[in-house]
């Protein structure tokens, strides 16, 4: 689609299962975990400790509280947001 997916790298595995054997830091980190779970909290959490990429976009219900330093930003779209941090 945008002639980029030989630079990608799509990884479907539990996400703090595969970053704790990952050392290395990605451009660009998309998530989206499940509604109802503590897994939005502990990934921002995890994010600020060890920073796995230099972008970090979470989708999340809106009003969900995530930890997020003033740095974040955040966009509605009716009952979800979209987090973004950056290092």
């Amino acid at each position: 689609m945008l002639g980029a997916w030989d630079k990608c790298m799509v990884v479907e595995d539990d996400v703090f299962h595969y970053l704790d054997g990952n050392r290395e830091v990605f451009d660009l980190a998309l998530a989206d975990p499940p509604y109802g779970t503590s897994a939005s909290v502990s990934l921002v959490s995890f994010f600020l400790q060890k920073p796995f990429a230099r972008e970090l976009w979470l989708e999340h219900r809106w009003g969900e509280e995530l930890g997020t330093p003033d740095i974040a930003r955040t966009r509605r779209y009716g009952d979800t947001a979209l987090t973004t941090l950056a290092t």
